[in-house]
Order: structure tokens, then C-alpha cells, then sequence
């Protein structure tokens, strides 16, 4: 796209997502290219904050389909890449220190803290599961209902701690869906055989997961997964491997 149609789209994009954002009560700390970063209680304290994201993520996607859709329709407007557009989100929880920060001749209120770059860091990985949202294991206990899928537990790049890493991939409802009871369990058994180094089974499993039965939206997942198994079987993991993978990227 050239500026002034980058520009435009980006505009009517940003509105669209910042509409439900404060709606839903979220504050829009700032703008990062074509990514927001929102916070929710705070400045305002929040009732039920966990579940508020969550729902949060599934009306932006709802609305970024009726945008895809009005953008396929305006004929020559937009290259056909447009219509195909994607939003992915990482979500977090915890402490933060939140407050005007910055300099002497500029301040701004925004977050910091490993709960914030922890945030980032799922943000960024849902472009290697190929998942739209990431969730990380502290936010994942507050959401009971929710239908989550753990995906991994992983060292993400500048910190440590592992963290368990888990798709979100839809509202409470989806939890008694059949096919995501029969998901959840196929990725189970796969995280179950690789911890183990068991490579057979994993191959097994991974299968499953491929197969039918399964809601879509983990096939780059099972791509991931399959590669590090053919991995492993070429290079066998040290003796004190503990099936904790590291992420090479921010």
C-alpha cells in the first residue's frame, strides 16, 4: 500500500478495535504501529477484569471479520491481501507498576513489568503456533469456563521462568463443544508423549490432532510440534532435558 492508503486503513482499523476496547471498559494505553496495547483495571478498578479480556478478544475478532468482509466489498479500493487481514493478541495478568511515566519534559501513563513483557512475548509467539490468541498460565487459572488449550511451556526470550502457554479458542460455550473436549485431550496426549520422549507416540498423536473430530485453528501447531519431534529424533535431547522449549525471537 502506499502512505496516504496505509494510512487510511489503519485509521478505520484502529477506530473499529478502540471502539470496543473502551466499550468494554479497557484503557488504550498506546499505539505501536498497527498494534494497541490496552490495560484492564486500571486507571479504573474493573469487576471481573480476566473475564472482560477474554470476552474483549472475541468481539474484535467478530468485528475485524465485518471489516474484512465491507473491504472485500469495495471493489478496486484495496489489494485482495486486505480482505485476508488478521489480528493476533497476547494476554496476560498480574502485578504491574502503572502510573505516569517517562521523562522530566514528557510523561505518559502507561505499565511496565515482566506481566507487561510477558504480554509481548504471546503476543509475538502466536505467529509461530499460527494461533489468533495466547494466553499465559496465570490468566489461564482465573478462566475457568473459558475454552483453552495448553499449548506448550516455553522460556520466552529475557525471563527465566518458564510459562505455560495456552490458545484461547473461543467463549465459555465452546468448553462443552464435543470437538473441543476431543481437541483438548488429542493436544494432551501429544504435550504427554514429547515430555516424555516418547517420539512414537507423539507422531501418533500428532495424527490424531490432524485428524477428524478436531476443531480447526492447531495446524500450526501440529507443524510445530512435528518438526521438533523430527528433530529429536535425529538429535536426542540431553539427559537432563526437561521438555521446556525456548523461544529464539521477542
Amino acid at each position: 500500500l502506499d502512505p496516504v492508503q496505509l494510512v487510511g486503513l489503519l485509521n478505520e482499523y484502529l477506530t473499529a478495535m478502540t471502539d470496543i476496547l473502551m466499550e468494554q471498559g479497557c484503557y488504550v494505553d498506546k499505539y505501536i504501529g498497527d498494534a494497541i496495547v490496552g490495560i484492564f483495571n486500571s486507571p479504573v478498578e474493573l469487576e471481573k477484569h480476566a473475564y472482560k479480556a477474554c470476552v474483549t478478544t472475541q468481539l474484535l475478532h467478530a468485528r475485524l471479520l465485518e471489516l474484512r468482509a465491507k473491504w472485500a466489498g469495495e471493489g478496486d479500493k484495496w489489494p485482495p491481501f486486505v480482505s485476508r487481514m488478521q489480528v493476533r493478541i497476547g494476554l496476560n495478568t498480574g502485578p504491574c507498576c502503572v502510573g505516569n511515566m517517562g521523562s522530566r519534559q514528557r510523561l505518559s501513563y502507561s505499565l511496565i513489568g515482566d506481566t507487561v513483557n510477558l504480554a509481548s512475548r504471546l503476543e509475538s509467539l502466536t505467529k509461530a503456533y499460527a494461533v489468533n490468541i495466547l494466553v499465559g498460565e496465570d490468566l489461564a487459572a482465573r478462566l475457568p469456563d473459558f475454552a483453552l488449550i495448553e499449548l506448550d511451556l516455553i522460556r520466552v526470550v529475557g525471563r527465566d521462568t518458564p510459562e505455560r502457554v495456552f490458545a484461547l479458542m473461543g467463549p465459555p460455550d465452546m468448553s462443552s463443544d464435543p470437538a473441543f473436549i476431543e481437541t483438548g485431550a488429542r493436544m494432551a496426549a501429544v504435550l504427554e508423549a514429547y515430555r516424555s520422549r516418547d517420539w512414537t507416540g507423539a507422531e501418533a498423536a500428532l495424527k490424531k490432532l490432524k485428524g477428524a473430530g478436531t476443531l480447526p485453528g492447531l495446524e500450526g501447531v501440529t507443524a510445530v510440534y512435528a518438526t521438533r519431534v523430527a528433530d529429536f529424533r535425529q538429535n536426542p535431547p540431553s539427559d537432563d532435558w526437561d521438555g521446556i522449549s525456548q523461544a529464539l525471537e521477542k
